[in-house]
């Protein structure tokens, strides 16, 4: 075997691990945002006032559709948020120096305002609701991405941002040992 080829069975090799892991990570957040979204709906009943329906808030557990739903908008949650926030961070570990795990909040700060600013800006809702659901989402997203950073390795993947390589995964090349 040349060694071109070998090149090539090892990059190949490296995309099918960092693949691995990208699946690895998504399972975790999903199964991460799972958990803290029950243990909301769950409290949400136990806690419900004397007008509302318990029942109705556990119905997503119960109903195929509304848990069919639930779980996609999981998945794209894991993927559109909480994905980049654990890159994000880690990119701005390499940059600035500092841990990755004390980036994430940060981060996390900073997504937090992407689902709950309509909400903001809506009329009927004032500051007070608006600042709990930044805060909410903050800590979601914060935990979330903390525990998917752990199930990734908590480190080696990166946006690769402003190195000339795209936008493109990558996998952190092994420190030599001697």
């Amino acid at each position: 075997m040349s060694d071109d080829e070998s090149g090539r069975t090892a990059d190949r090799t490296a995309d099918r691990t960092a693949d691995r892991t990208v699946g690895r990570m998504v399972r975790v957040a999903v199964l991460t945002l799972l958990l803290e979204g029950a243990l909301t709906v769950a409290a949400r009943a136990v806690f419900a006032g004397p007008g509302d329906d318990r029942a109705g808030f556990l119905a997503v557990f119960t109903h195929p559709t509304l848990a069919a739903i639930w779980l996609l908008s999981l998945a794209a949650a894991a993927v559109f948020l909480v994905l980049p926030v654990v890159w994000l961070g880690e990119e701005l570990e390499r940059r600035f120096r500092g841990r990755a795990d004390a980036w994430i909040p940060v981060v996390a700060a900073a997504a937090a305002t992407v689902p709950v600013l309509p909400r903001a800006l809506s009329a009927g809702s004032g500051p007070a609701d608006s600042a709990g659901a930044w805060l909410t989402g903050v800590v979601v997203l914060s935990v979330a991405a903390l525990v998917t950073r752990r199930a990734g390795g908590g480190r080696g993947l990166g946006l690769g941002l402003g190195r000339g390589r795209g936008l493109g995964f990558r996998r952190k090349a092994p420190a030599p040992t001697r």
